[in-house]
């Protein structure tokens, strides 16, 4: 049986899978199985991890402990990490904000991974909102991580490129809809 073959141009190819470390290979396809943990190189260089997931969103109005949304329509997201690098994607729809602090900042907590510490790995997004108000001055939103959390943070963003965070009273209870995708660095 052949299992791999190499052509005159050098080029190999595999009948079926390949894992790396101890992984073991998939039986549903032809593909790269990564073990579950990454198994880190110390070669910024090699792909060392893959990994798609889920993640579930919170709504909150502290970036620990204080309160979150009642309840949801939906809050899900979807994340992809590959080496050092993940994507979330995000859905929160008609959170009711009852019992939470009105004035206090809001975020989303649950990130996938924790942000990196270095200054360079947070980042922004793009971020999609339906029945979130912007406060007096300000144009459009945004969104970051933060270093070493697992909070995405919420902002408003002026004319002349002053920021200040939402609020959990720029969001309508039980009517609004908040859509993001961020990448960052961990």
């Amino acid at each position: 049986t052949t299992v791999a073959t190499v052509n005159t141009s050098n080029n190999v190819q595999f009948r079926s899978s390949i894992s790396v470390g101890n992984a073991t290979p998939t039986t549903s396809g032809a593909g790269i199985t990564f073990p579950a943990t990454q198994s880190a190189s110390t070669d910024a260089n090699t792909l060392d991890d893959y990994e798609e997931g889920t993640w579930t969103p919170i709504l909150a109005d502290a970036t620990s402990g204080g309160n979150t949304a009642a309840s949801y329509t939906v809050n899900t997201g979807n994340y992809v990490k590959i080496g050092k690098l993940v994507t979330v994607s995000c859905v929160i729809t008609f959170p009711v904000t009852t019992g939470m602090t009105s004035g206090n900042s809001a975020y989303i907590r649950g990130l996938p991974f924790t942000c990196g510490a270095n200054a360079g790995d947070q980042f922004t997004g793009t971020i999609w909102t339906r029945a979130v108000t912007l406060q007096s001055g300000y144009t459009y939103f945004s969104i970051r991580s933060d270093q070493s959390t697992t909070v995405v943070y919420l902002y408003q963003i002026g004319s002349n490129a002053t920021e200040a965070q939402t609020t959990v009273g720029n969001i309508s209870s039980g009517s609004a809809l908040i859509r993001f995708t961020l990448s960052y660095t961990v």
